[in-house]
């Protein structure tokens, strides 16, 4: 069984039963960095990880469309605030650039 195989077999289904980064790094024996690593790459191989950031952190299957949809909307929502800032830094340093030519 590979690590990522048995990490995803941690992995409980549904929003209410979330498992933290940490509990699965004290399972499997790696730190919390390792656990998110693998989670992203298994997320890119398109397996459908969710993460609850509010209430009982942590990561979980979709149990159903909903919480698929609820988490895909929140993430949009994130990466959205997120190209915002990207924007404030690029303008800063666009200025800053025409400043010191």
């Amino acid at each position: 069984m590979t690590k990522q195989s048995y990490l995803l077999d941690l992995i409980p289904t549904g929003r209410q039963n979330a498992a933290t980064a940490q509990s699965l790094a004290d399972i499997l024996g790696w730190d919390v960095r390792q656990v998110q690593a693998e989670i992203e790459r298994l997320r890119c191989d398109g397996i459908p990880i969710c993460a609850a950031t509010v209430d009982k952190p942590g990561f979980f299957m979709p149990e159903n469309d909903a919480e698929m949809r609820n988490y895909a909307k929140q993430f949009l929502g994130r990466i959205n605030k997120m190209q915002k800032s990207a924007q404030v830094f690029a303008e800063y340093l666009d200025k800053v650039g025409e400043g010191s030519a």
